[in-house]
């Protein structure tokens, strides 16, 4: 009798742990952790690591002011240490680029957790994959720190050139156009407002095939009671 108590509170209490732990290890096994892990493994992590591999190959078989034609003049290689965006646009505010990247990357870890579509998923790896390979040319080319150029190698027709974290953001960015149009849901909440939608439209439209059915009805029974009015 004297342990009875003590007994019975740790046995009480260790149950709620492992349910507590339990709750939390359910969240992160079926939602949060497999979310991030196709965005910023699967996906983000190829793109960082190919993308970086081409900007080492390209700073040491390429040569400043040297282009090599691929497809005539349509593409070509060619170095260049862009310390803006695109264009060279604000290439003295390197390090707005460089909050910018840093910014989309927090967003996704933040959002990215709540994602359940594989397209979302795979849209979002591309986008975080393309910002980190070139915010680490940011952070750690020169001239110093947060003030990195970045390396681009891939010309095209002269309008732009460009480096693999540029394609796989576009790519991103046209992925996630795409979507948005075709109202794919990103979330679970955004898969139950199209559910809620989808039940919404269906019950409008049996409304309205029940409406049409008794004017259908109606206009029966009026032809019926016409014609018997004719015969007497």
């Amino acid at each position: 009798m004297i342990h009875a108590a003590p007994d019975f509170f740790w046995g009480y209490t260790s149950r709620s742990i492992f349910r507590f732990f339990k709750f939390k290890v359910g969240i992160l096994g079926k939602k949060t952790f497999p979310s991030l892990v196709v965005i910023f493994v699967f996906v983000g992590l190829p793109v960082i690591v190919i993308d970086q591999l081409t900007k080492v190959w390209a700073q040491s078989s390429l040569q400043r002011g040297q282009v090599i034609q691929i497809v005539g003049d349509w593409f070509s290689l060619q170095l260049v240490h862009n310390p803006g965006a695109a264009f060279s646009f604000a290439a003295n505010h390197t390090w707005i680029f460089t909050f910018a990247a840093l910014a989309v990357t927090a967003c996704i870890i933040w959002f990215g957790r709540q994602i359940i579509d594989t397209k979302w998923q795979i849209a979002l790896g591309l986008l975080v994959g393309g910002a980190i390979g070139n915010l680490l040319d940011r952070l750690l080319q020169p001239p110093g720190f947060m003030r990195g150029r970045v390396v681009d190698f891939l010309n095209y027709k002269n309008w732009f050139v460009g480096n693999v974290a540029d394609i796989a953001i576009v790519i991103a960015v046209v992925i996630i156009v795409a979507l948005v149009i075709c109202n794919v849901p990103a979330t679970e909440k955004d898969l139950e407002r199209a559910r809620e939608e989808a039940a919404l439209e269906a019950e409008e439209e049996a409304e309205a095939a029940e409406d049409v059915e008794d004017v259908e009805a109606e206009e029966k029974a009026a032809e019926a009671e016409e014609a018997a009015a004719n015969l007497d």
